[in-house]
């Protein structure tokens, strides 16, 4: 269903416009227009807006870890893994080589709770898996 909100507001806009100029100049209603309008968004409020309509909230949650992947991870074990999944409580964290996989199984707890500080929680679990060997997203 189409928001007729927008155009409603786009018209009631023009017409105060129209009024203000007849009455005090066109000088005078460009700046009290602009005063009586709504401030604008930033385009991240925006996103996160239509993003919260469109996904499911894991997947969002996805999103918004690897974006900070790098920083929850850190630099050197971000280079060699990354976020692979995230369903039901379990993020699964590609690994680029098996030889690291059973060094990272002693991380999980650690990289657990920096997981749930980004996303505010809902990560009950971390698997380490072998990577796809695809190119990043």
């Amino acid at each position: 269903m189409l928001d007729r909100s927008k155009y409603k507001e786009m018209k009631y806009r023009r017409l105060r416009r129209e009024m203000l100029s007849a009455w005090y100049g066109e000088e005078i209603a460009r700046t009290e227009v602009v005063a009586c309008s709504p401030r604008p968004q930033p385009i991240h409020e925006v996103i996160a807006g239509l993003g919260a309509q469109i996904f499911q909230p894991e997947t969002l949650q996805r999103i918004e870890l690897e974006g900070a992947w790098e920083e929850v991870a850190g630099r050197q074990l971000a280079a060699l893994t990354r976020v692979g999944g995230f369903r039901d409580g379990v993020l699964s964290v590609e690994v680029r080589h098996s030889a690291f996989l059973r060094e990272l199984s002693g991380t999980a707890d650690l990289l657990r709770k920096r997981v749930n500080a980004v996303i505010g929680g809902g990560c009950r679990e971390i698997r380490f898996i072998p990577s796809s060997g695809t190119p990043r997203r």
